[in-house]
This record gives structure tokens, sequence and C-alpha cells, in this order.
């Protein structure tokens, strides 16, 4: 029996040996053949004068005299604390949300009077302070049915937020400024903070809010002037080569359309608060934008390292699939698949950027993009290929998803654009054209195409003397005119919100 035993020891030790060697080697081989992969990759993209980090991709500070960020009002944001946490050292600002200069406003309690008026209008809810005040009236606002009700809440509304006008001014004027570009610490990616993204998007609601209460008071001019800022607004991350910037830039762009469409549904704006919109929405080219941050993403990417590759990877994907006890495993398999998982994304990035690029003529939607689904699926699906190239086959998702959110983003703002010298032919004429090409050329040199399908828009009158303006969305299963129910379905029409609901799933049988 203690033969049996020791031999039986032996064998399960030269098992796990063997076991042991195995992995050693197939680790070995995945680090050797993800740093060949890296130097072909890196070679391929340098021969094409591809720029691969944040030093090449981010343009020279501008001066400050001429930057959006170089006023001290931005220097609370920029000053940053280190901070410890699982991936190293994080930076923080030193100033916390709610204690600057733009934010103090919020914090203060309400006059007597406007307490008063407040208890009036809104019954039941609570004002905290002005900052709780000004949301909750924001949102009342917009779904009280009262013309004389809407007004006063309006009155109220400006009350509250002149609080903030010294702030507001100074960023309206700021605005005006030709450069934009924040000292983010892009030599600290992926720790570093972007604290600007969250003060920029809050600023926006802030003049979107502002000036629809303009609108429903008749303070034309003045709503004309908070709308012209916020469109202005959009355009300060412009130089900000991270996807994330981008995507809060494309929020930033939805209020500030929104609240030019208000307008004009309203006849509120002239002839020269519609020709200073277009010249702003004309700008607007979210395509190109997207696939500067793809390249942004990439730089991320290649910033990260292995500890944070690492981090991101297992903390938010693993621990519901890896028992912990395999954790220190896992971590050691990610460190060793980093630099591989880096070369294909690299490559990824450059073939969806090119094709993209081809497309945008003829538009971006669910079957122009097909292939990139497919490559992801091929991925995805492979029982090995799934493990190594984890990365991607988390982050891919997204950016599809990213890709469909700029078209149906970009077709708003050329819908507006459209819209804005359709008002100004209804001004001029005293009535919608028949068709859109007679808006060209004194209102339009261009008719801006349907980013989803590269065709002109769909233009029609209604009975009531309005128009309907629209184009098939991201599925191109068009409903003559109206939005789907789901996310990406039916069209996308002026004036009407996109639905943001995703199609459940139908259950296999």
């Amino acid at each position: 029996m203690k033969h049996f035993l020791k031999w039986t020891a032996l064998v399960v030790s030269v098992l796990i040996l063997i076991v042991i060697s195995i992995v050693g080697v197939f680790l070995g081989w995945l680090q050797w053949s993800g740093e060949r992969d890296w130097k072909r990759a890196e070679a391929e993209l340098r021969a094409k004068g591809e720029k691969l980090t944040f030093a090449e991709l981010v343009s020279p500070m501008p001066s400050l005299n001429e930057n959006f960020f170089g006023d001290p009002v931005w220097a609370e944001l920029s000053d940053l604390l280190p901070e410890k946490d699982s991936s190293g050292t994080a930076w923080t600002p030193r100033v916390p949300q709610g204690q600057r200069q733009l934010d103090r406003w919020k914090t203060a309690p309400l006059t007597p009077e406007e307490k008063a008026r407040f208890s009036k209008l809104m019954p039941g809810e609570e004002s905290k302070d002005l900052g709780w005040a000004f949301t909750a009236l924001k949102r009342g606002i917009t779904g009280v049915a009262s013309p004389e009700q809407k007004k006063e809440m309006a009155a109220l509304h400006l009350d509250i937020i002149s609080h903030a006008d010294p702030g507001l001014s100074r960023i309206a004027e700021l605005a005006d400024r030709p450069e934009a570009q924040f000292p983010t610490r892009f030599d600290m990616v992926p720790n570093a903070p972007l604290p600007e993204l969250a003060q920029i998007l809050t600023l926006s609601q802030q003049f979107a809010a502002k000036s629809l209460s303009e609108v429903i008071l008749g303070k034309t001019n003045d709503a004309a002037k908070d709308t012209l800022t916020l469109l202005r607004l959009t355009f300060v991350e412009r130089n900000n080569p991270l996807l994330i910037a981008f995507l809060v830039r494309m929020s930033t762009v939805s209020i500030a359309v929104n609240s030019v469409n208000e307008g004009i549904v309203r006849h509120t704006w002239s002839e020269a608060d519609l020709s200073g919109f277009q010249v702003q929405l004309e700008r607007m080219k979210l395509s190109e934008s997207f696939l500067t941050g793809l390249k942004g993403e990439r730089a991320f990417c290649n910033a990260c390292g292995p500890i944070f590759f690492r981090e991101i990877i297992y903390f938010q994907s693993a621990p519901n699939r890896i028992p912990k006890r395999l954790g220190k495993a896992y971590e050691g398999y990610l460190a060793s698949i980093y630099v591989k998982d880096k070369a294909f994304h690299n490559l990824w990035v450059q073939r969806q950027v090119k094709s993209l690029n081809a497309m945008i003529p003829t538009g971006w939607n669910e079957t122009s993009t097909q292939p990139f689904f497919q490559e992801f699926k091929e991925i995805s699906d492979h029982p090995i290929k799934k493990h190594i190239y984890v990365f991607n086959v988390l982050s891919i998702p997204s950016l599809l998803s990213s890709i469909q959110k700029t078209a149906e983003c970009q077709t708003q703002v050329n819908q507006t654009r459209i819209a804005c010298a359709l008002e100004r032919y209804r001004i001029a004429h005293g009535s919608y054209p028949a068709s859109l090409d007679q808006l060209m050329p004194d209102y339009l040199e261009k008719l801006p195409h349907s980013p989803i399908n590269g065709k002109p828009m769909n233009y029609s009158l209604k009975p009531d003397d309005t128009f309907l303006l629209w184009t098939p969305s991201w599925e191109l299963k068009s409903l003559g005119g109206k939005p789907g129910e789901y996310f990406g379905e039916g069209d996308i029409v002026w004036g009407q919100p996109l639905p943001k609901m995703k199609r459940p799933q139908e259950q296999s049988p």
C-alpha cells in the first residue's frame, strides 16, 4: 500500500510539473508572439504615418488669452492631488465638486420670497437649496401643461439661475475665444481625471434651461445669446482625442440642437439668429471627430500598460466568471496577453478608421457596419481568441454602439441646419417652401444629406402649415416619417426625440 501511494504521489507530481511546464510554455509563447505582433503592427502603422501616442495626438497648448480653458475659473479643475488606489496613483482635483466657483451658487439657500413661490408652484417638492430648486423647476416646466403656470415657473427659474449669472456670463465670454484645450495630463493616462467634461455638460444643461425659460417669457434676445453660447460650448472639447470626451461632446450637441429646435417650433428666432446658428451647426463634423476619438482610444490602450490593463479586464468582467482562488493566476495570464491584445486592437482600429472614413459619403448604418460586427462575432465566438483578445471582446460592442450614436447625432445636426434655413425662408416668404431645393442658394449653399444613408432628407408640408423632415434610422426600415418604438428603428424625424429603449431579445424556444 505504501509502495502504491508512493508511486501515485510521484505520478501526480510529474503530471503537475508537466501541466505547469505546459502553462509556462504557453504563457511564454503568448509573450513572445505578442511582442512579435506588436513590432509588426507598430512598424506597419508608423509606415502609414499614424500617431499612436497622446504626445503625438494632442495639439500644442494655445495661448491663455485665446484658450477657452485659459481663464482662472478653470484652474480649480486642473490643480490635482495624488491619491492611491488599486491600480497605483490616481489624481483628483484639489477643490472638490460643489466648492468650485461655477458650482457654489447651487448650495446657497433660496430667499424667503423664492421659497414661497417655489412651494406654490411645486407643491410636495422640497427646496433644499438653489441647485435642487433649479433642477426641480427644469423638470416641472417641461411637464406642466398650463401656459400661465409654465410662465410662472420660467420666471422663478430665471430668478434662481440669476445667482449663477456671474459665472455663466464669464463662460459666455470665454466661449467666443477661437481655441479650447484643457490642460489634461495625458502623460498620466489612464489615471488622469477629466473633471472638465462633467462641468461642460452641466453648463450646457444650465444654458439650455435658461434659454427655454427665456423663450417662454418672450425674452428673445437673451434666449438667442444663450443658445449661441450653447452651440459654441459644443466645440470646447473638439481637440481632446479621448473617445469619452467625444461622447460627452455629443451630449452637449444634442442639448444645443434641442434648444435651437425649440425656438424654431415657437417661431422665436430672427433671421440673424438663425443665420448665426447655421454657421455653428455647419462646423459640426461629428463623423470625423469620432474617427479622431477612435485613434484616441487606440492611444489609451497603448498608454495603459499591463498593470492597468489587468485591472480594467479583471475587475470589470472576470469576478463573475473566475473563482477567487484563480484570481492571481488569471491576472498573470492577462499580463501575458497585454501586448498581443494591444497589437490586435491597434490594427483593428486602423481598419475601422479607414473603412468608416470611406463610408461617410454613403452613410453609416446597420448594413454598412455589418462587417465590423461580423469580425467581432468571429472573435467572441472563437473558443481561444475570445480569451486572448479579451480587451477587444469587451470594448468593441461599445465602439460599435458609438458609431450608431454618432450617425444619429449628426443626422439631427443636419436636420436642424435645414430647419434653420426653412424658418428663414418662412420669415421672408410667409410660408415654408414646397421643396428643399427652394432653399438654395439663398438659405443653404448645399443641402446636407442624411449621414445614415447618404441620400437627401425626406421633406413634405403638413396641413397645419408645418413641415415633416425625416430620414430612415439605423436599421434603414422606414415607417414613412415616424420614429420607431425601439432604439435604431423607424425614422429620425426633426423635432422628435429618438427612442432610447432597446428591443427585448427574443427568447429561443
